[in-house]
Parts: C-alpha cells; sequence; structure tokens
C-alpha cells in the first residue's frame, strides 16, 4: 500500500504501521502528526495530493506569471531592451524552461519548503557575471540539499564551505558561488542554514484534512452494514427474536418493493414488528465539508491568500474578491517576483553593470481597471478640494490628506486662503501652476 507515493510495509516485529522511504522507515506521525522540520519531501507530497495546499500555491504562481519581466538602469530607471544576454536569459533560461517557468519554479519550492536553491550550471571563473556566461540556470531539489559548513568561522562570516546535491543517487559537490539560496523565513536552523517551511504551522491541520478524506472515502466505498434491523416484539419473558421466515420475508420485500426509483415504495410497511439501529454516522453528521473549508482557509492564509479567494459553495461577493484579488497583487505577488528579481541581479552580476530586473504588472486586467477608477476618484476629490479651497474652508496638507497624500512640513500648507498673506499668495501661484 502507498500513501502519497510513499511504500507502506507492516512488519511483525513492529507496533503500527511505518513508512519505507529509500530504505529508511519513517513512522506515520512524521508525515502529518509530528513533523520533522527538514522533511521537505513530505511537504512537496502534501503540495501534489492535496488540494488545499496546492491551491492557493498555483493561485500565487498564475498571477506571478501575468508580470512583464523589465531590465533597468540604475542611474535613470529606464529600461534596456537591446541587452542580448538578458533577452536570451528570459527566452531559455536551461533546456527546458523560460524565465518566468524558472521563476513559478522557484516560488513553488520556496513556499513549500521554506527554501529555494538557484543554481548556475557553469565554472566559479563566471561567478561575477553569471547573467553573460551562464546559460543554464536551475532550481534544485530543496530536500536534496544541503550546505556543508565551516564552523571554525565566527558565526558573522560567511560559514558555506560549498554545497551537496543528491540526484539520481549520486552526491554533487557545488560550489557556493553557483547557488543563490533564499530562504522564505527569518528564522532558520543555524545548524543546516535551512528556512522553516510554513506549513510547519500547519501539521494538525494537515492531519485533520487526511482523516477527514480518509473518513468520507470509507463511508461512500464501504461495502458493509449501514445498520441493523432487529425485532420489536416481545412477551413477557422480554424482546422476542425474528423467525427465519420473517427475516426471509422482509428481505425479499425490501429488495422488491421499496427502492428510491420511481416504480418503487419509499415508506416500509411490515407486518412484523421492527426497529432500526443505525451504524456509525452519515456523512451530513461527521460535517467534513466545513471542516475542510476551515482548514482550507487555514492554509491559504499563511500564503498570503485572503478567503474571500477560496472557491466554496457560499461564494463571496465579487466586490469582496475583487478587492481580496487586487490585495493579494499589491502585498503578496509583487514582492514575492521583486523579492527574487532583487536576489537575482545581485547574484548574476547585474548590479555590477548598473543593471537589474524589475516586474511590471500595469498590464494586469484587475489592476488596469483599478487603476483607472482609482484616478477618477481622486479627480473627483481633487475638484471638491479646489473648490473648498478657493472657499478658504480647507489648508493644501488637507487637500493631500484626502487624496491619501503625506502631510508637507510646511506653515503654507497648514493655512487656509483667507489666513495666507500677499507673499503666501505669490508663492502658491508657483506651487500650483
Amino acid at each position: 500500500m502507498k500513501i502519497f507515493g510513499l511504500e507502506i510495509k507492516r512488519e511483525k516485529s513492529l507496533q503500527s504501521t511505518e513508512i519505507m522511504r529509500h530504505g529508511v522507515i519513517v513512522a506515520p506521525e512524521m508525515l502529518f502528526g509530528r513533523f520533522n522540520p527538514y522533511a521537505e519531501s513530505n511537504f512537496l507530497n502534501t503540495y501534489k495530493f492535496i488540494g488545499e495546499v496546492q491551491y492557493p500555491i498555483r493561485y500565487l504562481t498564475d498571477r506571478a506569471l501575468k508580470s512583464n519581466i523589465l531590465l533597468k538602469r540604475f542611474a535613470d530607471d529606464s529600461v534596456v531592451w537591446n541587452n542580448d544576454y538578458v533577452n536570451k536569459l528570459m527566452l531559455q533560461a536551461n533546456y527546458y524552461e523560460s524565465f518566468k517557468e524558472l521563476m513559478v519554479e522557484y516560488i513553488v519550492m520556496r513556499l513549500i519548503t521554506g527554501n529555494a536553491y538557484i543554481y548556475a550550471d557553469t565554472e566559479p571563473i563566471f561567478s561575477k557575471a553569471l547573467y553573460k556566461y551562464c546559460d543554464r540556470f536551475f532550481i534544485l531539489p530543496s530536500q536534496d540539499v544541503f550546505a556543508e559548513l565551516d564552523f571554525a568561522k565566527p558565526f558573522t562570516e560567511d560559514k558555506v564551505k560549498y554545497y551537496t546535491c543528491t540526484y539520481i543517487n549520486q552526491v554533487r559537490r557545488i560550489p557556493k558561488e553557483l547557488v543563490l539560496h533564499i530562504k522564505d523565513s527569518q528564522d532558520y536552523d543555524e545548524v543546516t542554514l535551512k528556512g522553516f517551511p510554513r506549513l510547519l504551522s500547519q501539521k494538525y491541520t494537515l492531519a485533520n484534512l487526511v482523516a477527514v478524506y480518509e473518513a468520507r472515502n470509507v463511508i461512500y466505498t464501504k461495502r458493509g452494514a449501514l445498520g441493523a434491523i432487529i425485532s420489536g416484539k416481545s412477551d413477557q419473558d422480554g424482546t422476542q427474536p425474528l423467525t427465519p421466515k420473517e427475516i426471509e420475508e422482509l428481505q425479499d420485500k425490501f429488495q422488491r418493493n421499496y427502492g428510491l426509483r420511481s416504480d418503487k415504495n419509499q415508506l416500509v410497511i411490515s407486518e412484523a414488528p421492527i426497529s432500526y439501529v443505525q451504524f456509525g454516522k452519515s456523512i451530513s453528521e461527521l460535517q467534513p465539508f466545513e471542516e475542510t473549508l476551515q482548514d482550507a482557509i487555514q492554509i491559504a492564509g499563511i500564503f498570503g491568500v485572503n478567503k474571500e479567494l477560496i472557491p466554496r459553495k457560499d461564494n463571496s461577493t465579487f466586490s469582496n474578491q475583487r478587492a481580496a484579488e487586487i490585495d493579494c497583487y499589491s502585498n503578496v505577488v509583487m514582492p514575492l517576483v521583486n523579492e527574487f528579481l532583487d536576489k537575482f541581479s545581485h547574484w548574476s552580476g547585474l548590479y555590477d553593470d548598473g543593471l537589474y530586473l524589475s516586474a511590471d504588472f500595469s498590464q494586469v486586467d484587475i489592476l488596469v481597471t483599478n487603476r483607472k477608477e482609482r484616478e477618477e476618484k481622486n479627480r473627483i476629490i481633487s475638484e471638491k478640494c479646489k473648490m473648498e479651497f478657493n472657499m478658504g474652508i480647507i489648508t493644501l496638507n488637507d487637500w493631500r490628506t484626502q487624496l491619501d497624500m503625506d502631510r508637507i512640513e510646511d506653515s503654507l500648507y497648514d493655512k487656509t486662503l483667507l489666513q495666507m498673506s500677499d507673499a503666501d499668495v505669490a508663492r502658491l501661484r508657483t506651487i500650483l501652476v
């Protein structure tokens, strides 16, 4: 038997079911009851097989793909269109992926395992200008990457000597200059330098999900009795059992006359006194759908995906979903993408040449619509504020506050028009031109 691709074996010498992975016995509670912080492969399996884990991450990566990645100059933030090295990198980061696809793989690995390792498959002598001299960038499997540390060095210095990565049963040593390690958490293990995955905080939520799905599956597929029909006959000596002939007649009647089809009866009429005892609980009594929804909301929350964006039967209003999606772009997707581009620009040598990568989301439909609505709203507010200012009702700082702009520390901005001197009015004209 297998659970999430792992082979399950039951040994006579063991007290409970154990899981074999690459010949190593792992207790089931290591998967969901008591997580090992570095069992990153277990978290990857939850992403593959549990929809409540996969959905919020796919939601973020689908929106990250909508970005337009631009190369810019530090000097004036102008866009550079004719850099052949970067243009080639955007089209093909390696044999199989474009740069955007590499970025999506990075996001998935970072959010699921808490760590992402970008590897430049070239020689260390090119480490100062990787974007020029490397055409094969890969995301390494985090669960198989480990940093070999020099513990003789103070912790304030770079203690990494090199990285090891296990692939197809071979251990490969990689120079540290060719690996960019990005941790998802600020807190990390000082022995391995690995960050902690967000899903670690959801170990019991994941355990609940697995239990609920297993229970639902058993109820739907179990081939056994749902309940028992017992005799209702009694006399002075107590309850009397049904005779074999009565049992046979009852079974024959039930199978022949009763059911949910149109040609069957839905009410049971029995000549023999009987009563029914249900075994276990029904799906509705267990309320698994409410449990899985709450678990889904909790898991999505750790990735910054609002509960309004989770598909469910009591759909949220369109306006709530729209506001939640705009917020997700601004506070989750954009920071996630731009942090990757910033670190990649520094590591690959773009910074040294006065260049950097930046994500542009200005063409995303929902953000374009929101920007136009905001501009129209600000135009109406400005017209109202201008009239109130000319009437001497508000100050310039009052005007700025209504437009969600910062106040300016200048006495002129805290005066109404009626409070201004001729010199103030003359200065005002130069500001409002």
